[in-house]
């Protein structure tokens, strides 16, 4: 929808300067305001994406420290997994517990 109100927009930027230099300028003042208004109208939308890009920054955050916090603690892994099965997020307790069994491989390993 907005790549069509970008059309529209630039459509109405033509209208507009091709009337100015026929010296048409109610068409060029029509069309600049019609211009504006889809502008307006865009607006939030841009914004809204700004809002979109923050939030998922912000989860992708999240999610490292959660990964990073059931390695170090299997203990907190465990009680993760069991809220998360009661609330019937069998998909991610099932990642939250592979997450923490990688982690003890690699101790294993490492030992």
């Amino acid at each position: 929808m907005a790549s069509r109100l970008l059309e529209v927009a630039d459509h109405a930027r033509d209208t507009r300067a091709a009337a100015e230099a026929k010296g048409d300028h109610k068409l060029a003042l029509s069309a600049g305001q019609a211009e504006a208004r889809v502008l307006t109208a865009l607006a939030p939308l841009d914004t809204l994406g700004a809002d979109i890009a923050e939030n998922i920054q912000d989860a992708n955050d999240a999610l490292k420290v959660l990964g990073t916090t059931v390695r170090e603690h299997p203990e907190v892994a465990a009680a993760i997994i069991d809220v998360l099965e009661r609330r019937n997020r069998r998909d991610w307790a099932d990642h939250i517990r592979q997450m923490a069994d990688n982690s003890n491989r690699e101790i294993e390993v490492r030992a």
